[in-house]
């Protein structure tokens, strides 16, 4: 509110008049700068575009996808949106802004057969909107972490003696 944002700044000054006397180092315009600008972070499908209920359908779909073995104890798919909107403005005359939109999402699957335990997930974090969810990616890595789970049940145990490992970018 606009009173609780005059309170933050009114406790701000008494603050910074109280502890003025201990400060570590003498900053002074070279240091900081004023600093004017906005920023928007680069997107195709804005976050508001699509409803939570229509997400949460397509994450469904993405589980019903990896339920499907017999092995599987367990799947779930998560997303979450974040629109975060900064106002940075300060008493060197700086006043900056900044939109940044980040989509965050994970699916995952356990399998067991017998003893074995296996997990594979696939997921990512980026700053973009909604145009990361293509519903035939999210599908095909669904179906490629269900099918690579269930494969690693009947795979041989790993080596145990010293070798050279050689990782492609995709395991990273």
């Amino acid at each position: 509110t606009k009173d609780g944002i005059i309170k933050a700044a009114k406790l701000a000054k008494k603050n910074a008049e109280t502890f003025s006397p201990f400060k570590i180092y003498n900053f002074n315009e070279k240091q900081r700068p004023k600093a004017q600008g906005h920023f928007v972070s680069p997107f195709q499908k804005d976050l508001d575009k699509v409803s939570l209920s229509e997400i949460n359908d397509f994450l469904s779909l993405c589980c019903d996808k990896m339920g499907k073995g017999k092995e599987v104890i367990s799947c779930f798919g998560i997303a979450v949106l974040s629109d975060i909107k900064t106002n940075f403005v300060s008493s060197n005359g700086s006043d900056f802004s900044s939109s940044v939109k980040i989509i965050q999402h994970e699916l995952s699957v356990t399998a067991k057969k017998n003893n074995q335990i296996q997990s594979r997930s696939w997921g990512n974090v980026a700053q973009v909107g909604l145009e990361l969810f293509n519903k035939d990616l999210f599908l095909s890595q669904a179906n490629r972490i269900l099918e690579e789970s269930i494969e690693l049940l009947d795979a041989p145990e790993c080596p145990n003696e010293e070798m050279d490992l050689i990782l492609m970018p995709d395991q990273m």
